[in-house]
């Protein structure tokens, strides 16, 4: 059997949860409905982003394929290949997904 001080902890967390909600998804909505449907909206939002960052990088990499044996100049004076560049480049993509993913 459920007891009423259980019913009411599970009620307090349950709008706990759905304020970080809210606050996450920059919701203004009062009702857990709205919410929840911001929400979705805010989800579906952010998959398009992450698609279109995908599309992107495979851009950025084909282009760097097709660009590959192109020397750079580093500071000593030593040539630098494309794919030093590219991988450069994709660590620092990787850092940034793991900083925003952590916001």
């Amino acid at each position: 059997m459920v007891s009423n001080k259980d019913l009411k902890k599970k009620r307090e967390d349950l709008h706990e949860k759905l304020q970080l909600l809210r606050s996450i998804t920059h919701s203004h909505s009062l009702d857990k409905t709205s919410i929840i449907l911001d929400a979705t909206k805010y989800i579906e939002e952010l998959k398009e982003k992450v698609e279109r960052l995908n599309q992107d990088i495979a851009t950025a990499e084909e282009t760097s394929k097709d660009q590959n044996h192109l020397p750079m100049e580093e500071e000593g004076g030593d040539s630098m290949d494309a794919e030093a560049v590219t991988q450069a480049v994709r660590r620092v993509i990787k850092n940034w997904r793991e900083s925003t993913s952590q916001q």
